[in-house]
């Protein structure tokens, strides 16, 4: 593997390219690397410096009107970059709250954070008593989310149920 600062106006984005993202995450995105710079490289085939991944970087590289930016250069077949494109676009995850309860909830908010992405609406948990407890639980099966949230409703609880975001 080796790196690469690279001309913008030498890179190709892939046609292909399905990953998108809101307005507001492009946004938080930019202010981030305003805040920290582009900390992380562009990934691109070497055969046409088709970008395979960093897509949305490179559009707010543009828009800061960077001139060059690092790049990891790869040597692709076209069945391989499409193939790495995905992979690099479907490597989501998902958020340890646990380890995320370490975290003050207002540098979250500031950092991009919806209260609703933390599963919190925070005017309502003030308002509640202070020996109330909130428990939140994932379960992918709507059936049994449905059946859960019935019993405790059954048993004088008085549960949420929402859609995960």
């Amino acid at each position: 593997m080796k790196i690469e600062s690279k001309l913008i106006s030498e890179l190709r984005p892939a046609q292909y390219n399905p990953r998108q993202i809101s307005t507001t995450q492009f946004n938080q995105l930019k202010e981030s690397i305003v805040k920290f710079g582009l900390v992380n490289p562009i990934i691109i085939n070497q055969n046409g410096n088709i970008v395979v991944g960093g897509h949305q970087r490179l559009k707010v590289a543009k828009e800061l009107n960077h001139k060059e930016i690092e790049c990891v250069v790869l040597n692709l077949t076209p069945e391989e970059e499409r193939e790495l494109n995905i992979r690099l676009n479907k490597s989501g995850g998902d958020w340890d709250f646990d380890l995320l309860s370490n975290f003050e909830i207002k540098e979250l908010k500031d950092w991009g954070f919806k209260e609703i992405e933390l599963g919190l609406n925070i005017d309502k948990i003030e308002e509640k008593k202070p020996d109330g407890w909130i428990v939140s639980i994932k379960i992918d099966n709507v059936t049994e989310a449905e059946k859960i949230h019935l019993e405790l409703k059954e048993q004088g609880h008085n549960p949420t149920l929402k859609k995960s975001v």
